[in-house]
């Protein structure tokens, strides 16, 4: 592929991905997808990517799926050392 199809599929992403924002705004902005049951850093990353999902539950459940098994590395992971800040 050329550097002129490259920037055509990536104009078209774009545009297409604008399209979404400005049509699904509202859903994003008020819809509440939350999993109180990972850890706080999983937790903020999953609502992130979730609330940007809009009628599409077989979408979000595959999310939920897909960070759980990251969700769960973190936990397995050993607890930071305690850094004093000043």
């Amino acid at each position: 592929m050329t550097d002129e199809d490259w920037n055509q599929i990536a104009n078209d992403v774009q545009r297409k991905l604008l399209l979404y924002r400005l049509r699904n705004y509202a859903k994003v902005r008020d819809l509440e997808f939350d999993l109180p049951e990972f850890t706080a850093a999983e937790r903020t990353h999953a609502r992130t990517l979730g609330a940007s999902i809009v009628d599409a539950p077989e979408l979000q459940a595959g999310l939920i799926a897909a960070l759980r098994s990251q969700d769960e590395d973190v936990r397995k992971m050993p607890p930071k050392p305690y850094r004093r800040l000043f």
